[in-house]
């Protein structure tokens, strides 16, 4: 009964609401690795990423869910971000709050669709080209597409992770460091990408510490 209450709480609570979903979407992607470490397919997954389809067949059920998660990870994050919108537009800042979140809602759009892509015709390649000895031919055109698609999502993630933090800044929903934080992280793994370094990864550190930090916020408030 007690949990039921604190989960109609938190619902009821945009700020913490928003905080979970964005938190949450980061600790997803920990699960996944977690269950990457633990499974022992490390060395597949490595040789997946250098385009041995082959070697991931065997862990085709294992590779889904991971890529499931990850996927979860980024519907969890435009979640967050929607009710961050909102708590940001409440408070007199539409002018950046709606581009940051049209960036990240465009960047998670491809981010499932990337999600997808690796759950099923990945697979599917990998399963065929361990069956018959050769990657379909279609694959390798369809890899291209949303891996190019990812690297804007990429960029489009970053940039609403700048205007994130700058409405942060000018409304001042969170302690000032927490928006200038996600400013200069935002401009650092951008100008990383520019010179050809970067982490999907990054792109859940930040919202989850936005995340954290409002569950924090919203704590406080309630006491």
């Amino acid at each position: 009964m007690r949990a039921a209450q604190n989960i109609a709480t938190t619902v009821q609570n945009p700020r913490r609401t928003a905080g979970v979903l964005l938190a949450g979407s980061l600790f997803v992607l920990l699960l996944a690795l977690i269950i990457l470490v633990a499974s022992g397919a490390i060395s597949a997954f490595s040789a997946g990423l250098q385009g041995s389809l082959a070697d991931k067949a065997p862990y085709d059920g294992l590779f889904r869910l991971l890529n499931l998660l990850w996927t979860t990870g980024w519907i969890l994050q435009l979640m967050g971000f929607g009710l961050l919108t909102r708590l940001l537009i409440r408070t007199g800042d539409e002018s950046l709050a709606m581009p940051a979140f049209i960036a990240i809602f465009v960047a998670g759009i491809i981010g499932v669709l990337h999600g997808s892509f690796h759950m099923s015709v990945e697979t599917w390649a990998s399963l065929e080209a361990a069956r018959t000895g050769f990657v379909p031919e279609v694959y390798e055109p369809m890899r291209i597409w949303i891996s190019t698609a990812f690297r804007i999502a990429y960029v489009l993630a970053l940039l609403g992770t700048v205007g994130f933090g700058y409405s942060l800044l000018r409304t001042r929903l969170l302690a000032l460091w927490i928006g200038r934080a996600a400013v200069v992280w935002g401009i650092f793994w951008l100008v990383c990408y520019v010179v050809g370094a970067g982490l999907p990864a990054t792109l859940f550190i930040m919202p989850a510490v936005i995340g954290i930090t409002l569950l924090i916020d919203s704590s406080e408030k309630a006491v």
